[in-house]
C-alpha cells in the first residue's frame, strides 16, 4: 500500500510542476521573475546542502 501512494503522490507532484513550468512559458508568472528566481536559487542551494550533510554523515551510500 506504501508503494502506491508514494507513486501516487510522486505522480502529483511531477503532474503540478508540469503545469507551473506551462504556465511560466505563457508568461503568467511573469510579474514574478525575479522573486521565483531567488526562491529557486535557495531551493537549489539549500537541496544541495541537504546532500552534502547526508553524504558526510552516511559515506558508504557513495551514490549520494
Amino acid at each position: 500500500m506504501q508503494r502506491t501512494r508514494d507513486s501516487l503522490i510522486w505522480g502529483v507532484v511531477l503532474l503540478i510542476a508540469g503545469v507551473v513550468l506551462l504556465l511560466w512559458n505563457f508568461d503568467v508568472f511573469a510579474a514574478f521573475a525575479e522573486t521565483a528566481q531567488l526562491i529557486l536559487a535557495g531551493v537549489f542551494a539549500l537541496l544541495g546542502l541537504a546532500f552534502l550533510i547526508s553524504y558526510l554523515l552516511a559515506r558508504s551510500d557513495w551514490w549520494k
